[in-house]
């Protein structure tokens, strides 16, 4: 695998991850560092890792734990399994763009010696999540063709509750298509997302694994 986008080294830098629980990612020669803090520099991280504070759950990886880095073309998130008190335990990570994935993962494999495997993803799992997608686009616009219909009686939506502005919004805009717009845009939507799931299950995505 080529990587084209990231030239310099991953090791020893401090990697934003973009989800709710662990906020950086990083790694040395010795172990991988995970971290509820967003450290902006090694130094605190590296801290962190001997003694965390009371607010800050890190987690330190030897890496000579590391069994495994996988990771699917089509996302950007990487998959590290290692071994904990005699189980193989997993992380599944979110990084911001698949170029940084693919240098952490060429870079975690170099130095554990881990050798490459590239294989076609399963059919199946991406085409019950698009279906499940496919159902969810025909019962919101099921929902939300109601919603007009009764909107054109006279009953309008009146939203309450968390996020009261945001239901509000969606109201007033079904309200505005009509009937008849929110049947052409859940059409529209129907028809790009079997288009999705069509092109997903004629070319599936590679698999890469490093063990």
């Amino acid at each position: 695998m080529k990587i084209n986008n990231y030239s310099i080294y991953m090791k020893n830098q401090i990697i934003q991850l973009e989800e709710k629980g662990w906020q950086v990612f990083a790694f040395t020669d010795e172990k991988i560092i995970l971290s509820t803090r967003a450290h902006t520099n090694m130094v605190t991280l590296t801290q962190s890792s001997i003694e965390s504070g009371r607010m800050e759950k890190v987690l330190n990886i030897p890496l000579s734990s590391l069994n495994a880095v996988e990771f699917n073309e089509k996302d950007n998130t990487i998959k590290i399994a290692f071994s904990e008190d005699g189980a193989i335990k997993k992380e599944t990570l979110t990084l911001n763009t698949p170029s940084q994935r693919n240098a952490i993962a060429e870079e975690l494999s170099s130095i554990r010696g881990l050798k490459e495997e590239v294989v076609e993803e399963s059919k199946i799992k991406p085409l019950l999540f698009n279906l499940v997608g496919i159902g969810l686009i025909i019962f919101l616009t099921w929902v939300f063709r109601g919603m007009a219909l009764d909107a054109l009686n006279g009953e309008h939506y009146e939203a309450s509750g968390r996020r009261a502005g945001k239901k509000q919004l969606i109201a007033t805009i079904v309200e505005s298509l009509g009937p008849n717009g929110v049947l052409v845009v859940g059409v529209l939507a129907l028809a790009i997302m079997i288009y999705i799931t069509y092109r997903r299950f004629s070319n599936p995505a590679a698999e890469y694994k490093y063990h």
